[in-house]
């Protein structure tokens, strides 16, 4: 069986960082439904109500999102590490675990060089702010110590690849992903005379990947 570990923003509180982890389990699942997937949060409890109907799903505590006993007890399982989606790559409040990813990643990727061996995918990642020596170093470490590493958006592909002089992709963000699903309240809203518009405003990557390859990165899982 294929076993993957998800490392991200994964709490369940923000609604954009859970669209792009619900879309991540779907397509996952859609290519392998046997596959087991672990997830670190800091809310186990509350992000597990939203994968209720999902099989082969552990979800565990740990304290900063990443790190714990948990954590590295069940890596030990996997196949390969997962990294992503999302802006994780940042240098503010470096020294702080329970603020920062890229610190808490780094521990991890640190780990996996000399201990796990595991495959690790940065998948459909961004980067901004990253200044000081050594948020570029953590950084350049995490990228020459993954396998895949695929960006969601130009900045960030050329950033990493300046880093890490290796190729990088592109996928724009995991949220677009997102199987579509019909509203019952939709469907029966009577709408006034005054009719409204919606603007939706999105990341001009999605328009920079060709559409009949946008499910091939998950096959590098």
């Amino acid at each position: 069986m294929n076993k993957i570990m998800i490392l991200g923003a994964h709490s369940g509180k923000n609604k954009g960082d859970l669209a792009i982890l619900i879309s991540m389990i779907e397509n996952i699942k859609k290519l392998d439904n046997k596959c087991f997937i672990y997830i670190p949060s800091k809310n186990p409890s509350f992000l597990s109500k939203f994968f209720k109907k999902y099989s082969n799903i552990l979800i565990f505590k740990a304290k900063t999102g990443y790190l714990g006993l948990k954590t590295l007890f069940n890596i030990k399982k996997c196949n390969s590490i997962v990294i992503g989606g999302g802006g994780l790559f940042f240098s503010r409040k470096i020294i702080n675990p329970y603020y920062n990813h890229l610190l808490n990643i780094y521990f991890i990727i640190l780990l996996n060089k000399y201990i796990f061996h595991k495959k690790v995918i940065l998948f459909s990642v961004g980067a901004s702010h990253l200044k000081g020596k050594l948020s570029n170093y953590m950084m350049r470490f995490i990228l020459k110590n993954s396998k895949v590493i695929i960006a969601r958006d130009n900045y960030t592909k050329n950033l990493f690849f300046n880093l890490s002089k290796k190729e990088v992709l592109l996928h724009y963000d995991p949220a677009f992903d997102l199987i579509l699903k019909k509203s019952k309240k939709i469907d029966n809203l009577k709408l006034s005379k005054y009719k409204r518009k919606i603007l939706i405003c999105v990341n001009s990557s999605i328009f920079e990947v060709n559409k009949n390859k946008k499910h091939n990165n998950y096959n590098n899982f």
